[in-house]
């Protein structure tokens, strides 16, 4: 590929491609800079013309050679000069999906910052729309530009739904995204985002978009794919719960908590009316957290304005507080979060854009109050999972187990989580036990089980083989991190040493060893 820039010099940038990965560069900018700084550098040029040839025109006097890292390249480049017209085409288009990372992209292989890590592992804990991103991470800009960037190297897709429950959606997502991966170290630019080819021996001219070239920068940008993955609604955010709330302890509106086991038996001096009321109250808190608002309300999806309508009417008669009898008035608390609900239930699904929304909610297996709350608990515990590593550092083994604990607990499918905890069992106690080894054998197997190229699973595997006598098995794993990302030093070095063991003569086979051998 050659690219004209259009300056009084009419400067040159030769780029020599091979296998679809950038191998060398003729650069403008001279001898003496990587592919990566002269990269870097024409993110400030503002129009040129360019054409593909067979021939290689870089020739063997290469200016620039290296190996490139795609992701953290792309990283530093959208940090640097992203438009916010591109940004704003590629969210649109994702704007109603929920999106997930494909397997085999890490913080480490993309190069990410402290707060772009923060919003990556968010978006590892459950599946998020962009708007949903922005907001949960607290980093509007941040979690735009890291859409941005995992959109250039295709590495979203879409949490489709199945329509099976949400157990059978997690699989077939799990299946989707091993059956997606590719190696961490080759991240590639996603078709959509390259401009058209010109033909053998053409140019054609190649402008930024946007404002004049004396006031713009050319930038990297992507475009929407042709046939868009159907999208998926996010599901009505809930109210943030407090300290003492937990997946069983719901707050109510006068501040009581409350929970079915807590609904009091109902006293002897009831009427036959009261207590099948009493009864049927009962039942109904009991149900509540695991309902939807169809389920609720007691109707189906396909139910009419009337058909609701109806449907509320007798869940007011039932739980209306201001319906209780004075022996009743114990149960106001809990009559007063039944109707609440029930009052949210039918404004959602009187609404026609907003039920529209929500079957698609339910039909992902959420749209219940325990389902909301587990969600915003996984992104919780993703968010505290960027401390585990500082607390590490400072010993504090207790504080970071409970939350890579916790994090285990919600997002058992997640590579990284049983990872970490093998490396904080090794921190704090060693290997030098057997029952503590075997602990963190398991722990790693299942961290490799959930994605192979796993970096730090195979440096810690090897670690542990290495320890256990099995050179052979450590080195395989050593190679296998250093796959996954390139610069891992101590990897480096490891399979560094074990080829220098390997070269290095046996005692006695030389000339004075053969002459001063022991008799």
């Amino acid at each position: 590929m050659v690219i004209w820039w259009l300056d009084e010099q009419n400067t040159q940038e030769r780029l020599l491609f091979a296998e679809g990965e950038l191998r060398s560069m003729r650069s403008s900018a001279g001898p003496g800079v990587t592919i990566e700084q002269a990269l870097s550098g024409m993110v400030d040029r503002d129009a040129g013309r360019y054409a593909f040839y067979k021939e290689n025109l870089v020739g063997d006097a290469v200016s620039v050679s290296s190996t490139l890292e795609y992701g953290p390249l792309l990283a530093t480049l959208v940090r640097a000069s992203t438009r916010t017209d591109g940004v704003a085409r590629v969210l649109e288009a994702r704007k109603n999906q929920l999106l997930r990372i494909r397997r085999g992209h890490s913080r480490q292989s993309l190069g990410l910052t402290r707060e772009e890590g923060e919003v990556f592992d968010v978006m590892r804990a459950a599946p998020v729309s962009p708007e949903a991103l922005a907001s949960r991470s607290g980093r509007p800009e941040v979690a735009q530009r890291l859409l941005y960037l995992l959109e250039l190297i295709d590495a979203l897709e879409v949490h489709t739904v199945t329509g099976q429950g949400a157990g059978q959606e997690e699989q077939e997502g799990e299946a989707l995204g091993k059956g997606s991966s590719e190696p961490r170290r080759t991240h590639r630019v996603s078709s959509t985002s390259m401009p058209a080819v010109a033909s053998h021996g053409s140019s054609q001219t190649l402008r930024a978009p946007g404002p004049e070239p004396s006031q713009a920068r050319l930038r990297l940008d992507a475009t929407a794919p042709a046939d868009p993955s159907p999208s998926v609604s996010e599901p009505p955010r809930a109210s943030k719960m407090r300290a003492d709330e937990t997946p069983s302890r719901r707050r109510s509106s006068d501040g009581l908590l409350a929970t079915p086991k807590d609904f009091p038996s109902p006293p002897a001096k009831l009427s036959e009316d009261e207590r099948q009321r009493w009864l049927e109250l009962e039942a109904k808190y009991a149900e509540e957290d695991r309902a939807n608002h169809f389920e609720f309300l007691g109707v189906s999806e396909e139910a009419s304005v009337r058909e609701i309508e109806s449907a509320f009417v007798r869940m007011a008669k039932l739980c209306h507080p201001d319906r209780l009898t004075p022996p009743m008035q114990v149960l106001r608390p809990f009559a007063d979060h039944l109707f609440r609900r029930a009052t949210t239930a039918r404004e959602v699904l009187l609404k026609s854009p907003e039920r529209a929304e929500y079957i698609k909610t339910v039909k992902r297996g959420a749209g219940t109050p325990e389902a909301e709350r587990r969600e915003r608990e996984i992104v919780t515990a993703a968010l505290d999972f960027a401390k585990v590593d500082a607390l590490l550092r400072r010993k504090s083994f207790a504080e970071a187990h409970e939350i890579i604990d916790r994090n285990l607990e919600l997002s058992p499918d997640i590579a990284d989580y049983p990872a970490k905890k093998a490396q904080a069992l090794i921190l704090e106690f060693g290997m030098d036990q057997a029952a503590r080894r075997a602990e963190i054998g398991a722990l790693l197997d299942r961290a490799l089980e959930l994605d192979e190229s796993h970096e730090s699973a195979n440096f810690l595997k090897g670690q542990l083989l290495k320890r256990m006598g099995d050179q052979r098995g450590a080195l395989a794993h050593f190679q296998a991190c250093l796959e996954s990302n390139p610069h891992h030093i101590d990897a480096a070095r490891e399979l560094r040493l074990a080829r220098m063991r390997k070269t290095t003569p046996a005692e006695g086979t030389g000339l004075f060893g053969r002459l001063f051998k022991k008799k």
